[in-house]
């Protein structure tokens, strides 16, 4: 930013821009400094990367409870699919009826083949 400048903004101008420019969790910190723009910048490094590796762990945290989640919602689904085709298949075996049943209606005196439509 000074070099974009070339020296013709102040530098507490400079140390507003580059502090608006930081995340908020940064400025918070860096507000109360009144330190040059080179050692806020330093700090500003530092805090980076501290925070950087909690996030890193929220981050992972978060994404393990949303895989967590998801998987206890599939195992439910899986679990009222099965149940559901066992009774499934319990009640389709009571309404079973044997194709003969319906050849035997008709005239006796004809053979199956002749009663056929």
């Amino acid at each position: 930013m000074r070099s974009k400048a070339e020296n013709k903004i102040s530098e507490e101008l400079l140390k507003s821009l580059f502090l608006q420019r930081l995340p908020t969790h940064v400025q918070q910190i860096l507000a109360i400094s009144n330190d040059k723009l080179v050692r806020l910048a330093e700090m500003a490094d530092g805090i980076m990367a501290a925070a950087t590796d909690s996030i890193a762990v929220r981050a992972v945290t978060s994404e393990e409870a949303n895989l967590q989640a998801t998987l206890m919602e599939i195992s439910a689904r899986l679990s009222r699919l099965k149940a559901r085709s066992r009774s499934h298949s319990r009640e389709s075996g009571r309404r079973f009826r044997p194709r003969s049943a319906s050849r035997e209606v008709g005239n006796p005196a004809h053979c199956w083949y002749h009663q056929r439509p």
